[in-house]
């Protein structure tokens, strides 16, 4: 064989070599492993809470977890494949509660993502010392809370004593 064809030759076959290689001879590099979800919206006592964090690159199944902090009073943390659900009934007033949350994929590449999630009293409903009260609107647009006892029921022992500490309310009044 003359030198010109065997150098054609071995630039077609570094040629395909280079393209086999790109193209599909060797496997791509796992994307960078990224949580995709940017913030929380923020919950209201007594209505349920559920929001999806989603995670993107990575490879294999993912593992979730609360790094740093903790979530909101009655709100878990769930896995379900790239993405995680934070779900539950807020049952509390709660400002500002901070949390990262991380994640994991098969190959041992991780990340992390702090977030913040405030849990709103509902309209209209206020928290006392014996629990949360459901206020109803009058024609006015003022609340009135009725019903709310001011101390425990005075029978059997309590019977004319001093008025004693209400018992804990379970929901609303």
């Amino acid at each position: 064989m003359d030198r010109p064809v065997r150098f054609a030759l071995l630039c077609i076959a570094s040629i395909s070599l280079s393209w086999l290689l790109g193209c599909g001879g060797s496997a791509p590099p796992n994307p960078t492993l990224t949580i995709s979800t940017s913030s929380l919206p923020d919950g209201t006592i007594g209505t349920a809470y559920s929001q999806t964090v989603s995670a993107s690159g990575g490879s294999g199944s993912f593992t979730w977890n609360i790094a740093s902090g903790a979530l909101p009073d009655n709100l878990t943390l769930a896995s379900s494949g790239n993405s995680a659900v934070i779900s539950g009934t807020p049952d509390q007033v709660q400002s500002r509660v901070a949390f990262t949350i991380h994640v994991i994929d098969s190959k041992g590449a991780s990340t992390s993502y702090s977030y913040t999630v405030s849990i709103q009293g509902a309209p209209g409903v206020v928290q006392t010392q014996s629990g949360a009260v459901q206020g109803t609107t009058t024609s006015n647009g003022l609340y009135a809370f009725r019903g709310i006892p001011y101390a425990a029921p005075p029978v059997g022992s309590l019977r004319w004593k001093d008025p004693q500490p209400p018992h804990k309310l379970e929901g609303y009044s």
